[in-house]
């Protein structure tokens, strides 16, 4: 793992070919980040699976529990178009339900913001990047309390830890063709 502090937002992050190679043999690259009161963090890494294939389980949000670390159920509140209105329940203690805004664009990258919430800011993304063999995923996610029950460097420190569980979990659901379930999924 490769760890990087940029002291400001979430700005460009270049894919040079020794950053693939490293990527392409396992583990990932993290960067953490202040962007005014958000704290955020950013993890890139590499998925043996082609792009429309990474895109399409990640877009299929009534199955994100089944992968994705602390997330016990979603809801789909609405659909128009390419934005989906999800609520999102833990079941983690300190962390409270909310409402996102999910925003697709095939095969390019799935952002989402904040729509209800006791958070001040939640903004996030997967950006997809093809490669010959296989496909970078980048997962960005900024939070802002706004000190509302926890302050903003808890919110993302807890982001932080979950950063290699993510990982993994996301590598094995897309390697194994969108099959692959968490352990401690409970439906």
């Amino acid at each position: 793992m490769i760890a990087l502090l940029a002291l400001l937002g979430p700005a460009s992050w270049p894919l040079a070919p020794a950053d693939v190679a490293r990527l392409e043999k396992g583990g990932y690259e993290a960067r953490d980040f202040l962007d005014g009161d958000a704290h955020g963090m950013s993890v890139r890494f590499f998925v043996k699976a082609p792009l429309h294939e990474c895109y399409a389980i990640l877009a299929d949000v009534k199955d994100m529990p089944q992968y994705m670390p602390g997330l016990n159920k979603i809801r789909v509140l609405s659909a128009t178009g390419d934005t989906k209105i999800l609520q999102y329940h833990s079941g983690i203690p300190l962390i409270p339900d909310f409402v996102l805004a999910r925003h697709f664009e095939p095969d390019k990258s799935i952002t989402w913001n904040k729509i209800e919430a006791p958070y001040k800011r939640i903004d996030g993304s997967w950006r997809f990047q093809s490669l010959p063999a296989g496909t970078v995923l980048t997962y960005t996610v900024e939070i802002d309390t706004g000190q509302v029950f926890i302050p903003s460097w808890l919110a993302i420190a807890i982001e932080q830890q979950g950063r290699s569980q993510l990982v993994h979990n996301v590598c094995r659901r897309i390697e194994s063709g969108g099959t692959w379930v968490r352990p401690d999924f409970h439906p």
